[in-house]
């Protein structure tokens, strides 16, 4: 299975999020920082190595807020959703291999930008349904979200 985090966290009052446009979808998407759990890592760790490779900043995972199971024609994923609070770092492209040179030209540009969360409505999101709505209601009383689990595979994450 494969196992990745996604970053939920603000700055300046605002949610962190990647816009993304690629070959496949040039009319963009957004999403939240983060990607693959290495062999050897920690969720957590990831959590920590994703934010620095792709906004520069320097976190620490607060607290796990849901999970969500799915399939699709490259086999079963997991993803788990953490808030994370800033510890330093200056919020731009961060380090990874999606800011180096010719990346973009072949599968398309990751660019970190912040939104206000009552504007998450307005946005093509790749994101757990309803997820817009309740960081919307909870502003940044994100501590405050219910756990979540949205699935269609058996939790063995």
């Amino acid at each position: 299975m494969d196992v990745r985090v996604r970053c939920i966290g603000y700055h300046n009052e605002k949610i962190i999020m990647i816009h993304r446009i690629s070959p496949k979808r040039p009319d963009g998407y957004y999403i939240f920082p983060g990607g693959g759990v290495d062999p050897g890592e920690s969720p957590e760790q990831a959590c920590v190595r994703e934010m620095l490779e792709e906004t520069n900043l320097v976190v620490t995972p607060v607290k796990l807020l849901g999970i969500q199971f799915h399939h699709d024609s490259n086999g079963d994923h997991c993803q788990m959703y953490y808030y994370i609070k800033i510890i330093s770092g200056e919020f731009g492209p961060g380090t990874g291999e999606e800011y180096a040179e010719g990346y973009a030209e072949a599968n398309g540009q990751h660019n970190p930008v912040l939104i206000a969360p009552q504007d998450l409505s307005t946005l093509n999101l790749v994101l757990p349904a309803g997820i817009d709505e309740v960081l919307t209601a909870h502003g940044g009383e994100i501590l405050d979200i219910p756990f979540f689990v949205l699935d269609d595979l058996p939790k063995v994450c």
